[in-house]
């Protein structure tokens, strides 16, 4: 049986490192990242490791595009079996400092980043 594996922020960093991991372990792998190329990069590596890899180009801060993503995933790949919301956007700054622009941003990414992908992966109820 093959295990599908969806991670965000998988272009670079844990994310990345997480995807190679699922790929040792013989799952598809769909990576998911702002920076399409990074993402893009990551499947490269997995499918040298003999893996099927997609990548996915999401803002996971928009319900919209992490909706239409899902869409696309349930259709080409399949469903999800293991999901990782691993994206995340930290801001080095001491908060007097912070605009109120970067501040939503930063809350939009680690907060709705972990909700919209959740209630998208579950399965719907009749």
């Amino acid at each position: 049986m093959d295990v599908i594996q969806e991670i965000t922020g998988g272009g670079n960093g844990l994310g990345r490192a997480l995807a190679l991991e699922f790929a040792t372990r013989g799952c598809t792998v769909i990576v998911v990242d702002i920076d399409l190329a990074a993402a893009e990069q990551t499947c490269t590596e997995l499918r040298r490791k003999q893996v099927a890899a997609y990548a996915y180009r999401v803002d996971v801060s928009s319900y919209e595009q992490v909706e239409a993503m899902a869409v696309d995933v349930q259709k080409t790949v399949g469903p999800v079996d293991i999901l990782v919301n691993n994206a995340g956007l930290v801001h080095f700054n001491f908060l007097e400092d912070t605009s109120t622009e970067i501040a939503n941003r930063v809350i939009d990414i680690n907060v709705k980043s972990h909700i919209w992908p959740l209630l998208l992966q579950r399965p719907s109820t009749p």
